[in-house]
């Protein structure tokens, strides 16, 4: 199920979308997904709380998902097969990855506090991005980063 870890991914897309006067489409996408994330939401805060608010927010995304990538599908002229292998495959074995970190995480140590979900959050996030980095990113690109990184340190060293 797509994670909440690639909405950034699917931000982008929506936001050429409405370069490409697409606005129409993007606004029935969102709302959907706004629609279902607020009502799982208020379902689920009764019997699980917090993590339940979390469960209804991973619901709304992913019944969004899936008909934004139809529509990219078709916008952006691309093939099933390079979604596949330039987004999903890229993408979802360390989301899946870095959320099964977290709800192991939650299931050793409850979440009782609001911190905590930002602490579970902010280590889920940190998982998968240097997951991505490490293993998903092009050499090439990887290189750029590590280039622009090493710049910035430069900098700051500087000052």
């Amino acid at each position: 199920f797509p994670s909440h870890d690639t909405q950034p991914l699917m931000r982008i897309g929506m936001n050429m979308l409405i370069g490409m006067n697409k606005m129409n489409q993007v606004l029935i996408i969102q709302g959907i997904g706004t629609l279902v994330n607020l009502c799982a939401s208020l379902l689920l805060v009764s019997p699980f709380g917090v993590i339940g608010v979390i469960w209804g927010t991973v619901i709304g995304h992913s019944v969004s998902f899936l008909p934004a990538l139809l529509i990219f599908k078709q916008a952006f002229h691309l093939r099933w097969a390079e979604i596949g292998q330039g987004g999903v495959m890229r993408v979802y074995p360390f989301a899946f990855l870095s959320a099964s970190l977290v709800v192991a995480l939650t299931a050793w140590i409850p979440v009782t506090q609001l911190y905590q979900v930002v602490v579970y959050g902010a280590l889920g996030i940190s998982c998968f991005g240097l997951l991505f980095i490490c293993f998903a990113l092009p050499t090439d690109e990887r290189a750029k980063l590590i280039s622009l990184l090493q710049s910035w340190k430069t900098r700051l060293s500087h000052s």
